[in-house]
């Protein structure tokens, strides 16, 4: 019975590479990050730079080169202003999203140190 069940496999039944892979990828699905993770990731990039992201995601457990390039860049980057938003970044925004609708990246653009995420 077990050859029997060797020899017939579904249509929809999944080799075991495939299987091992479908597994790395939900191994992948973050939460939120938290702040021990946030220092690896700030001492990963000032090691190794903020470039080589899939040789991070080698270093890091459970996330993807583009993970880790995402909440960098739009986290923990020092390039990122945190601090309110000013008059005139107000009135910049505003004036800004009658021009170009809701592209918030195309807004930011024109700002420093703020990227559409912040704008948003």
């Amino acid at each position: 019975s077990a050859n029997i069940a060797k020899r017939v496999q579904p249509e929809h039944a999944v080799s075991r590479n495939a299987a091992s892979n479908l597994n790395r990828e939900e191994s992948k699905k973050r939460r939120a990050w938290n702040a021990a993770e946030n220092e690896l990731l700030i001492q990963l990039v000032q090691a190794h730079g903020a470039r080589n992201w899939p040789r991070l995601a080698e270093l890091f457990q459970n996330c993807s080169a583009a993970q880790l390039r995402a909440h960098w860049f739009h986290t923990l980057s020092d390039d990122l202003c945190a601090r309110p938003f000013t008059a005139d970044e107000d009135a910049y925004i505003l004036r800004m999203r009658l021009r170009v609708g809701n592209s918030w990246s195309r807004i930011a653009a024109g700002m420093e140190h703020r990227n559409g995420n912040r704008v948003k």
